[in-house]
């Protein structure tokens, strides 16, 4: 999804919310709209590959600990350092629209 009328702070920070469910490193924006967040997250895999993974045959368990996918809550731009309250503050409507979009790709709700 090209989202270009969310004014974002950088061009490389509008790569990765577009990158959201896909392998390699993206933004996801959670929460609610008075509480917007904002994760860091690393895919090994795109999200809609996952099932795939279950179909594996293992003859050996993967090493302790091995993880294929991760997110941390991010407050600032890793790019250019804008707060991200700002960019939520100042897209309200748009940061609805993504939150709704994200909302599979957040392994917090998982």
């Amino acid at each position: 999804m090209k989202n270009e009328s969310v004014k974002i702070c950088c061009d490389a920070f509008q790569w990765m919310i577009d990158s959201a469910g896909h392998s390699g490193f993206s933004i996801i924006v959670a929460g609610d709209i008075s509480d917007v967040v904002f994760y860091l997250q690393a895919r090994a895999y795109d999200e809609n590959q996952e099932n795939k993974l279950d179909n594996i045959p293992r003859t050996v368990d993967p090493p302790k600990p091995f993880c294929l996918k991760m997110q941390n809550v991010i407050q600032y731009c890793p790019f250019c350092g804008t707060s991200l309250k700002k960019i939520a503050s100042n897209n309200s409507s748009k940061m609805e629209l993504l939150i709704k979009l994200h909302m599979k790709y957040d392994l917090s709700m998982q």
